[in-house]
């Protein structure tokens, strides 16, 4: 028996230790053929740089091939390299093995049918599958390896062409974007300085998660030392970016969107635009008053991708880190190539800093994305129930969760789609608001414990 915790909301992700085991993975690559790629189909195959990826990736490998799939195997590549592999051939499909910001004994699979990622159903498909007896196919499938790296590197420079004279900071925590982002960095600059360039799946000097402050300290004390016009740092799978300006500060990705998007919309007006739920106010009405159409829609990667092909949207972002470029790009979330549509921005700014071109925007006291462990079997519970609880008080969506708009701001508390974790931010108009609005959530966050006999931790900032 398989875990069915891991089967989430649009991929697959568990502990090695005792969920997502080479024997556990084996038992999905089979079960994944035969709820959907027919024997003869063809898969592209890629895999992230921690300890346990290649021996995923070889049962993996293996359970498809059993079923007559065959493979071509990318090797150690970015999961928005996997999907650059899907959009330039007409393979079937394709798996990307990855913890992606995880914690280290976490892995997963992210699946694609051509270009489209999975989502809920095709999912639990899967899980359906595996508790059945599957006859192996006739005639196993094919092997073959690919390495795309050169073509997904001048594939970024004939879109985004460089003009150099930059010095920049690049970061990759030791994750698989390493090598890359030290490839594309050297076609846009003159001076790179490297941190954590070099895979080590251990994670040995910081985790691999620009969304979390404290992972981009180290980022942000080489763009002071060294004097840079700015730093670029990436998760451990490649498809979230963080940004450290000039001075040091870091730009959070609401503020981030709202560059990329006037860039956009300087060029092209009545373009739709996305944010997450987790995105500030600000954002979407910055979008709307410089001609875009802003957009809000629910928090992942597959999610936001069926958005954008639902809006032809030129942009859209995450407040953790994943930007989607529909604008001179594929749509999907790629945080080399969005590293290299901040370095076009900064190479066209005239020595304005990046925070310079925003310092229009709204002074607004916001808390980070606040993260909670809460258990899987909890979590979309206490999210339903907060919307039940607010709605009679305060304008509330249930896009996402529950978006609340107090008097004095707007919170949002939602459940994690890859984590069993609860996911809050507030923004406020002063710093006493948001504790106000924070204490609000927690007194209702107590009451759903109560009332259900369940030790309930609470939010801080």
């Amino acid at each position: 028996m398989i875990d069915s915790h891991i089967f989430r909301a649009y991929d697959i992700r568990g502990d090695v230790r005792t969920q997502l085991t080479p024997e556990a993975v084996f038992v999905i690559g089979r079960a994944l053929a035969a709820a959907h790629f027919s024997a003869g189909s063809t898969l592209v195959i890629g895999r992230d740089v921690r300890t346990h990826s290649p021996a995923l990736a070889e049962s993996l490998m293996r359970g498809l091939r059993m079923q007559g799939v065959n493979i071509v195997d990318l090797g150690e590549i970015t999961t928005p390299m996997l999907y650059f592999a899907l959009h330039q051939a007409d393979y079937d499909g394709g798996v990307m093995i990855t913890g992606s910001h995880n914690p280290v004994n976490d892995n997963g699979l992210k699946i694609c049918r051509k270009t489209s990622s999975f989502l809920g159903s095709d999912i639990q498909a899967i899980r359906a599958k595996t508790l059945e007896d599957i006859a192996p196919a006739s005639v196993e499938g094919g092997y073959a390896s690919l390495d795309i790296g050169q073509a997904y590197i001048d594939e970024i420079v004939s879109r985004v062409v460089p003009s150099g004279g930059l010095k920049v900071v690049i970061d990759a925590g030791n994750g698989v974007a390493g090598p890359y982002a030290r490839r594309l960095a050297a076609r846009y600059a003159s001076d790179v300085v490297e941190l954590y360039c070099d895979p080590d799946g251990t994670f040995p000097n910081h985790h691999p998660d620009p969304s979390v402050a404290k992972n981009m300290a180290d980022c942000q004390r080489a763009v002071l030392e060294h004097g840079a016009d700015v730093g670029l740092a990436f998760d451990g799978d490649g498809d979230r970016l963080g940004v450290v300006d000039r001075d040091g500060t870091i730009i959070p990705a609401d503020r981030l969107i709202v560059l990329y998007a006037r860039e956009i919309l300087s060029r092209r007006q009545n373009v739709s635009i996305l944010g997450d739920v987790k995105c500030s106010k600000f954002t979407f009405d910055d979008i709307r008053a410089r001609g875009g159409v802003p957009v809000m829609c629910k928090t992942g990667h597959a999610l936001i991708k069926a958005k954008i092909r639902e809006t032809d949207a030129a942009l859209a972002g995450e407040m953790s880190g994943h930007f989607f470029f529909g604008d001179r790009w594929f749509g999907f979330d790629d945080a080399l190539y969005a590293a290299a549509r901040i370095l076009e921005i900064v190479q066209r700014a005239g020595g304005a800093s990046l925070s310079a071109l925003i310092a229009d925007l709204p002074h607004s006291c916001a808390t980070p994305e606040l993260r909670v462990d809460c258990p899987d079997d909890v979590k979309f519970r206490l999210a339903s129930a907060m919307y039940e609880r607010y709605k009679d008080r305060y304008p509330t969506s249930d896009l996402d969760g529950a978006r609340i708009d107090f008097p004095n701001g707007w919170a949002l508390i939602r459940a994690s789609n890859t984590q069993p974790v609860i996911v809050a931010r507030v923004e406020a108009d002063s710093p006493e608001s948001v504790r106000e609005i924070l204490d609000d959530l927690n007194a209702e966050i107590a009451r759903f414990g109560e009332e259900n006999h369940i030790q309930m931790p609470l939010i801080s900032a």
